[in-house]
């Protein structure tokens, strides 16, 4: 099930893989969080589409994800 979900705790850096990231916590109405780790060429994309110069001013914005019992999945953006 898709719901809305705050990103908070957002950075841009090399992921335990030595892969280029965007990370973030996605925060649910419910409380539920959990780390997404977006790659590089995805996370170039999602800047583009909320029109940030920073990756520190998508704190607080709202994303898409999916719920799968307790797991929640980053699926796309959000503007409300």
């Amino acid at each position: 099930m898709e719901k809305m979900a705050i990103m908070k705790h957002v950075e841009f850096g090399v992921d335990d893989r030595g892969n280029i990231s965007l990370r973030f916590h996605a925060y649910e109405e419910s409380g539920v969080a959990a780390l997404q780790v977006i790659p590089c060429e995805t996370a170039i994309l999602i800047i583009k589409k909320y029109g940030v110069s920073d990756i520190h001013h998508l704190e607080g914005l709202p994303c898409i994800v999916e719920r799968d019992g307790n797991t929640l999945i980053y699926k796309r953006e959000c503007f409300i």
